[in-house]
């Protein structure tokens, strides 16, 4: 679900609010720029710009002012799709309203994954080889497989913001990979 978006006209600017989730941080637009950000999802923050003071207060329950100069202004609550319609009346286009060229750039390319699915397939194929080996050739296989793991983690931590944070992520998604297909292998291969 995404999180609402509160906005209001000023003079000639349209300044606009909202929660971003993927990224854990609340973020203050003007027009189609990011003027302020704070991380965290309960709180209280505060965003300056220019004469503009936004005041937003978490709890059970989100709270929040704006003022300009000292003057307060209500923001109204608007849909994404509502809003994107106002920016791009005026056209200005930014993460919230991007252009399609943007969309097509940020859109995933299943082309990405084929590497790493033939890293893995080339592992499970060199498993299934070195299986009754006794000396240290069954760690051939652990090799693509890493390195299948190590390219997974470039992929998916594109998407998911709060993975590259983490310190020790990509060496997760590298046992991840391997200790699974050793898995699925000693499955699979008592019945061949």
């Amino acid at each position: 679900m995404s999180s609402p978006f509160y906005y209001t006209k000023y003079d000639s600017d349209i300044i606009y609010f909202t929660h971003n989730s993927l990224k854990e941080r609340y973020e203050f637009y003007v027009n189609d720029k990011l003027v302020d950000y704070e991380e965290g999802t309960f709180g209280e923050y505060n965003f300056e710009h220019e004469n503009y003071h936004l005041k937003v207060k978490t709890k059970l329950k989100t709270t929040h002012t704006f003022s300009v100069s000292g003057k307060e202004i209500p923001l109204a609550k608007i849909k994404k799709k509502e809003l994107q319609a106002l920016l791009a009346g005026k056209g200005l286009h930014n993460e919230v309203n991007p252009t399609a060229e943007q969309i097509e750039q940020n859109r995933f390319k299943p082309q990405r994954l084929l590497i790493p699915v033939t890293l893995m397939v080339a592992g499970f194929i060199i498993q299934y080889i070195v299986k009754e080996k006794s000396d240290p050739a069954w760690l051939i296989p652990a090799i693509p497989e890493a390195i299948a793991g190590w390219m997974l983690y470039d992929i998916v931590a594109e998407r998911v913001y709060w993975l590259k944070n983490m310190r020790r992520a990509r060496l997760g998604f590298m046992a991840l990979v391997v200790v699974g297909l050793g898995f699925l292998g000693e499955f699979l291969f008592k019945y061949l």
